[in-house]
């Protein structure tokens, strides 16, 4: 029954032992927790900082005094490892200490290093570093215990400065001194003190008692003192005069200065040679009657004051600047003589050489100060009933010891020489305003080799160089004279005639341009020293407008003969071409006889682009001006000059730019390019060579040298390593019909093509060349910053005919009988009229006949625009179309203002009359 009693209770007995190992437990976790409750309290309100680490060195953890002393927040020092807060230099000391630390598996000796604080500054640490191990006793990181040691550092170096500051003082006052003991051993002594006795500091401190030094006459009464001074200081004599004994046996009268030192047994004393004194007061004597003796007969006003600022010496030229005796001054003291210069008494020079006082210093002129001597100058409104200014300079006066005895001052009246230097000032300060302010460029320099005494502002901006680079300088050190002929002969001619009038010079800016400049010289004295004061008219925009000038004057010329010729040649050629595009299209037309007219068309297409291309020159032209990209066309027209060219010379492109979008002519820009391409291939003369063809974009500032508006501009540049051009034949290059070429090869219009056309689009062209060193041409066009889309190119469509009835008149029967042709070829029922007059009976006779009107422009007794406005008149619908082979005084916009319906350009071919035929009937219906 029990067994079962105990079987049914075990279970109970096991939880109550269950319960009590809980409690027990928990006891324990609440104590643990209380104890780790402590520790941390401790931790984080430490007044030293806390560090833990990883073994990379990262931070992981740290308590509020470290994060107070480095400045971080908690966040921040968790993304850094120590070495970010560690100044470099310690680091490899660091690293061996880690080393130490890992291979002991403690911890380290206290160390110092330094810390870098958030806000930059560095300051000084103190830290010991210990181990964190793992479970299998791997190291896992470190914890560190730092202190800051800022003020322990400071202190340390004020008690180290202060102790240097003793012992400097103990060593350099000029005095032995010593300091006893109470048993009368000296503990130590100054260098002073050595020289004194003879003997070595190494011999007398802690081995020397001051009684070996003293003679036997005086030793009790010194010997007394000495006890007496221990027992009660004030009882005890601090100074008295005693005889000493040097190493040598000579006997020297001291006067002993000695105290206690308080709070010990020890005294101090200081020791003067009496004899050294007297010695020195003697020489001191004489030297002053030397002295006074020289100083007396000196030429300028000289006066000398001792310690205590009593005049000692009074020369005769001091008598005649003041009117005072020195029988009057000598002896006196308390400023006496500041009297007769200032009527008060006050310090001067003399007083601030000894005892400096800026309050007194501020009232000088040209104050100069050195560790002896003072010099100013001062104006003193009333001396001796006159305004003096004058110079004057004091100097402190030592004895043969270096001791200061007094100060000296000479005192010299320049006056005169103050007013001479004034109006030499004035007319200097106008001279150089006149000089700096001018806005003509202006430089002074030397005679022998043009060396830049001064340079003005306009003469800065001219060349683009600092003052501080050019004074001193010459020109041929700067180089921006680089012609040496041209400075050899204009040197020349300056010395020899002694001036310069609008002499022609070319300089060099330090940007690299060239100036050209007309140049005028004199020579004047400056300082008493010959220079040369040169001018210089910079003429090198006026150069560039007058040659644009004669360029644009050769290209109006050009275009005024374009405008003559054109209409004509334009209709002989119309007749040409359209007569050659019909024969091509007759049918049962044999081969050979194909071939021949194809040639006659493609001579008529080139003669027709060439008075399309003199037209251009002036402008007076068609231009299909459209928003594109130029990279394209470039590289298409590289296509061609691959194939046209001879295999010896290299085409190298380089595109740089991928904004190239311009408002131009697509087919001129192929010109441009092809133009240059065969230039540059002709200057290489078949032989081997390169062509390189850049493209890059450039923005060009107000100060550019080509005559451009400001702005981004699309920069084509094309160079040759061919024959290269003198100075003379690119001069010429863009002038028409200049070219370099045999005849026959060339008609010398391609450059002034060129020319014409980046003109037109508000660029320009440039050229660099050498003789012998190639060729470079730089386009410049503007570029467009929005492109605009182009319509697209519509396939080209049939040529399309019809039946209605048209009017064709034109003055040359050649051109009548083509159009009817062509017109009638197409379908049409046509009228020809060679007069403008009896066409337009022929339409007022009957006006329905008609569905169209065409006419040529220039015509005699009635211009087509005449005639359309009459036939208009008669029947307002009627559709008209004007021919011309030139005119500068209608366009497309013009005449359809008028009622006109297109304007066709001769010579025409028969896909664009039949176009525009077409089209103006179309229109009507």
């Amino acid at each position: 029954m029990k067994d079962k009693l105990k079987a049914k209770n075990r279970p109970a007995d096991e939880l109550s032992v269950l319960s009590r190992k809980i409690a027990q437990l928990e006891e324990s976790a609440v104590q643990q927790n209380r104890i780790y409750d402590h520790y941390r309290l401790m931790y984080e309100e430490s007044i030293d900082g806390y560090v833990v680490v990883d073994m990379e060195g990262y931070i992981k953890e740290c308590n509020s005094a470290f994060k107070k002393n480095i400045g971080y927040t908690d966040a921040e020092l968790k993304q850094m490892t120590f070495r970010q807060l560690t100044p470099a230099k310690w680091h490899d000391m660091e690293d061996k200490i880690i080393r130490e630390l890992v291979s002991s598996g403690s911890h380290s000796h206290v160390y110092e290093k330094e810390y870098i604080h958030k806000d930059g500054h560095v300051f000084p640490v103190e830290l010991r570093t210990y181990l964190i191990k793992n479970p299998e006793g791997r190291p896992r990181g470190m914890w560190a215990l730092v202190r800051d040691i800022t003020e322990r550092k400071r202190a340390e170096n004020k008690l180290r400065e202060s102790e240097n500051k003793y012992k400097t003082i103990f060593e350099n006052t000029g005095t032995a001194i010593t300091i006893l003991e109470e048993d009368k051993t000296i503990s130590l002594a100054n260098t002073e003190f050595e020289k004194l006795t003879g003997y070595s500091r190494e011999e007398i401190e802690g081995k020397k008692a001051w009684t070996e030094f003293v003679v036997k006459e005086d030793m009790e009464r010194m010997a007394a003192q000495h006890k007496l001074r221990r027992i009660d200081a004030t009882a005890a004599p601090k100074t008295y005069e005693f005889r000493l004994v040097d190493r040598a046996g000579r006997i020297k009268n001291i006067h002993l200065n000695i105290d206690m030192i308080p709070g010990t047994k020890k005294s101090v004393a200081s020791l003067l040679d009496m004899t050294i004194r007297k010695q020195a007061e003697d020489a001191l004597q004489e030297s002053r009657q030397l002295f006074s003796d020289i100083i007396n007969f000196l030429p300028d006003a000289t006066f000398v004051i001792d310690n205590e600022g009593k005049v000692i010496a009074w020369n005769l030229a001091m008598e005649e600047m003041t009117g005072l005796k020195s029988t009057d001054i000598l002896g006196k003291g308390n400023y006496e003589y500041a009297l007769p210069f200032y009527g008060e008494r006050r310090p001067i020079l003399i007083d601030l050489v000894l005892h400096p006082r800026k309050d007194i210093e501020v009232k000088y002129t040209g104050m100069e100060r050195s560790e002896e001597f003072l010099e100013a100058e001062v104006d003193i409104p009333s001396l001796q009933g006159k305004a003096a200014y004058l110079f004057v300079k004091a100097n402190i006066l030592r004895d043969s010891h270096g001791k200061i005895v007094g100060a000296v001052e000479s005192i010299r009246d320049i006056t005169s020489a103050k007013q001479a230097e004034e109006a030499l000032k004035y007319s200097e300060e106008r001279f150089s305003q006149a000089f700096h302010m001018n806005p003509v460029p202006a430089i002074i320099c030397t005679i022998e080799d043009g060396e830049f005494v001064d340079i003005n502002d306009s003469f800065q901006r001219m060349l683009h160089y600092e003052r501080e680079e050019m004074i001193g300088k010459t020109p041929r050190i700067l180089s921006i004279w680089p012609d040496i002929a041209e400075q050899r002969d204009v040197a020349r001619k300056l010395l020899r005639q002694g001036f310069l009038k609008e002499e022609t010079m070319h300089l060099r800016a330090k940007t690299g341009a060239m100036h050209d400049v007309r140049a005028s010289a004199g020579i004047i004295t400056l300082n008493g020293k010959k220079l040369v004061l040169c001018i210089f008219n910079d003429v090198t925009e006026q150069e560039k407008l007058e040659a644009q000038l004669r360029q644009a004057q050769k290209m109006e010329a050009i275009g005024t003969l374009a405008g003559g010729i054109a209409h004509d040649f334009n209709n002989i050629l119309g007749a040409v071409m359209g007569y050659t595009e019909m024969a091509l299209g007759e049918a049962g037309l044999n081969e050979r006889l194909r071939r021949y007219l194809s040639n006659i068309f493609r001579a008529s297409e080139r003669a027709r682009d060439l008075v399309r291309q003199i037209l251009t020159f002036s402008r007076k032209g068609e231009e299909k001006l459209m928003s594109l990209r130029v990279s394209p066309i470039i590289k298409e027209a590289l296509k061609l000059l691959r194939a046209s060219l001879p295999s010896t010379i290299s085409i190298n492109q380089n595109i740089q730019s991928a904004a190239d979008t311009v408002f131009a002519d697509p087919t001129q820009i192929h010109q441009i390019l092809m133009n240059l391409c065969t230039n540059a291939a002709y200057a290489l003369q078949d032989k081997k060579g390169e062509i390189n063809i850049s493209l890059l974009s450039e923005e060009i500032n107000i100060d550019n040298t080509c005559g451009l508006v400001p702005g981004s501009y699309l920069k084509l540049i094309v160079r040759d390593t061919g024959a290269g051009m003198d100075s003379a034949t690119m001069g010429r290059i863009f002038d028409p019909f200049f070219t370099t070429k045999k005849p026959g090869e060339g008609t010398g219009l391609g450059l002034s093509l060129v020319y014409g056309i980046v003109k037109s689009y508000g660029g320009t062209i440039t050229v660099q060349s050498e003789a012998g060193k190639g060729t470079e041409f730089s386009v410049y066009i503007p570029l467009l910053m929005e492109t605009e889309k182009n319509p697209e190119t519509k396939a080209e469509k049939s040529i399309s005919g019809g039946k209605e009835r048209i009017l064709f008149v034109d003055d040359e029967a050649v051109l009548v009988d083509l159009g009817k042709n062509i017109l009638t070829g197409l379908g049409y029922a046509v009228v020809g009229e060679t007069d403008s007059q009896t066409a337009l009976e022929i339409f007022r006779a009957c006006p329905e006949r008609f569905n169209l009107v065409i006419t040529d422009m220039t015509m005699p007794k009635m211009t087509g625009m005449e005639l359309a406005g009459k036939i208009m008149q008669i029947k307002p619908e009627m559709p008209v179309i004007i021919c011309t082979g030139f005119s500068e005084t209608i366009t497309l916009e013009s005449v359809k203002s008028e009622g006109v319906r297109d304007l066709i350009m001769k010579p025409f071919v028969r896909r664009r009359i039949a176009e525009a035929v077409r089209s103006a009937l179309d229109s009507k219906t």
